[in-house]
């Protein structure tokens, strides 16, 4: 198939490879800090608390619809964001996280009043359906920096949630970054096929076709 044409390209800042098995740092207590994230841009929010997260000997990467939404902008609404830590014990994380006022709502959910998202931690490995992520893409925003999905590895994680649980929010997130930046679309179809969901990945392409001609 030959690849589609894409609007203005958006390039990601850095781009860094993980190694399969890395050795984690080793945690430290984070001093107390005040944050208002009321008016942050999800981005931000996500920079701010991959940030300290690090600095607390943690290694988040950013996945999900808070990661669509980090290179979308506010176009995407997201009410959440997903990270992947190789290794933590949840007590831990937990003083972690209420150092900068999250409180545990869940044995992985973090809640702040002071804050329009939820942060929740998905347990490794990081993967888009059943392939593993070798590689991540890095952000930096106001002197923080995020770890997360490359644009093409983002639309393989929203397209996996559509194509196992019927996610359509997910489905549109995945063409919303595909007509925005540069996408391995080869990459894309070969691994819809491991999937076993040709069918889908044809849905998807029928949907950007469509969208280019308005």
């Amino acid at each position: 198939m030959r690849p589609m044409s894409k609007k203005p390209v958006k390039k990601v800042n850095a781009k860094v490879k993980i190694k399969a098995k890395a050795r984690p740092k080793s945690k430290v207590k984070p001093a107390k800090v005040s944050v208002d994230f009321e008016g942050m841009p999800v981005k931000q929010i996500a920079a701010l608390i991959s940030d300290h997260l690090a600095q607390a000997g943690y290694d988040p990467v950013l996945t999900g619809r808070g990661c669509a939404a980090a290179y979308i902008g506010a176009k995407l609404r997201a009410d959440a964001l997903d990270f992947v830590l190789t290794e933590h014990e949840v007590p831990e994380l937990a003083d972690a996280m209420k150092a900068i006022g999250f409180s545990r709502t869940g044995i992985y959910t973090f809640e702040s009043r002071k804050c329009p998202v939820d942060v929740i931690f998905s347990p490794p490995p990081l993967a888009v359906g059943d392939d593993l992520v070798k590689e991540i893409a890095t952000m930096k925003i106001k002197g923080c920096k995020v770890r997360l999905l490359n644009p093409t590895d983002c639309v393989r994680q929203r397209l996996a949630m559509y194509y196992r649980w019927g996610d359509r929010e997910a489905f549109e997130d995945a063409v919303e970054m595909a007509q925005s930046y540069e996408i391995d679309m080869e990459l894309v179809k070969k691994w819809s096929d491991w999937e076993w969901c040709g069918d889908g990945y044809g849905e998807f392409v029928r949907e950007l076709t469509e969208r280019k001609k308005q």
